[in-house]
């Protein structure tokens, strides 16, 4: 979309200052609108600390709502494709925060892929660690 590109211009500085804050904003307006990409680009910044604080749990969240569960498997093996690290207690965190941004935003639901089960077995994951 038009929001990542954005995003992606104000990551680089090409044709703007660069600006890691502004490429999350942008990527956070294309995310909740349902942009994988978006989606995908906002974990990293959250997995590096660009433009936000860094949290692995929002990074996993983030990873995990894009569909790209090779990078939710990276976060949670250290070296494999990060450096980062979400131990168990980061990726309950990130399960809840999962939960939130389904909540909040339908296009963040439907990317997960309900005929496939996926929000009901995270619902239910999340459920069953809060009790």
């Amino acid at each position: 979309t038009a929001q990542t590109c954005l995003g992606a211009r104000y990551y680089n500085g090409k044709g703007v200052d660069q600006s890691y804050a502004k490429a999350v904003e942008w990527y956070r307006k294309a995310a909740e609108q349902g942009n994988a990409t978006a989606q995908t680009n906002l974990g990293y910044m959250y997995a590096e600390g660009r433009g936000v604080d860094q949290s692995y749990a929002d990074a996993y969240a983030w990873f995990y709502v894009s569909g790209n569960m090779e990078l939710v498997s990276s976060l949670t093996r250290p070296g494999l494709l990060l450096p980062a690290y979400c131990d168990a207690k980061c990726a309950l965190a990130g399960l809840a925060r999962i939960a939130e941004l389904i909540s909040a935003y339908p296009a963040v639901r439907s990317n997960l892929g309900e005929r496939e089960g996926r929000v009901r077995k995270l619902e239910a994951k999340v459920a069953s660690a809060d009790r």
